[in-house]
């Protein structure tokens, strides 16, 4: 299991190959879709932190406390490889998959698809849509709603 820091680290690097910049809300939810079919293709976690059902979709607040400061912007911060030793090639390999499908979606795109979405919409069950709210996303609900995407 990794840290989401690395994780995102790993997304944010994979962007500028594919010539685009990539914000903290866009990263927020390859992080979330990156964690959601890894437990429905593998049943176990990718990383251990948790996403709460903010109003603009899951959010992880760890990671969005360290990107905060670039705002609406483009994350800008400089990786090598290298620091990707500790990633297994495989999990390498997937998470280059779930991003090579999801990178072509804005980061409205990927909210109003998190909306859709059972595991975001349980957790807020009782909130207003413009509501803030900080109820944690279950992981059991991410991996059974994704898991039945596969089987379905």
């Amino acid at each position: 299991m990794y840290s989401i820091h690395l994780i995102a680290k790993y997304i944010i690097w994979l962007h500028p190959k594919a010539d685009e910049k990539i914000t903290n809300m866009q990263l927020q939810k390859l992080c979330y879709y990156s964690q959601a079919w890894y437990l429905a293709n593998y049943h176990k976690t990718l990383f251990q932190e948790n996403f709460q059902a903010w109003v603009y979709g899951p959010v992880c607040h760890e990671l969005y406390k360290k990107y905060k400061n670039f705002g609406k912007e483009c994350i800008e911060i400089k990786s090598v490889p290298e620091e990707f030793n500790s990633i297994l090639e495989d999990d390498k390999d997937y998470l280059d998959q779930v991003i090579g499908v999801y990178n072509k979606f804005s980061a409205i795109d990927l909210m109003v698809m998190s909306h859709d979405e059972d595991p975001w919409k349980n957790a807020r069950k009782g909130y207003a849509t413009d509501e803030q709210c900080f109820n944690i996303i279950s992981k059991k609900d991410i991996e059974q709603f994704f898991s039945n995407k596969i089987n379905g």
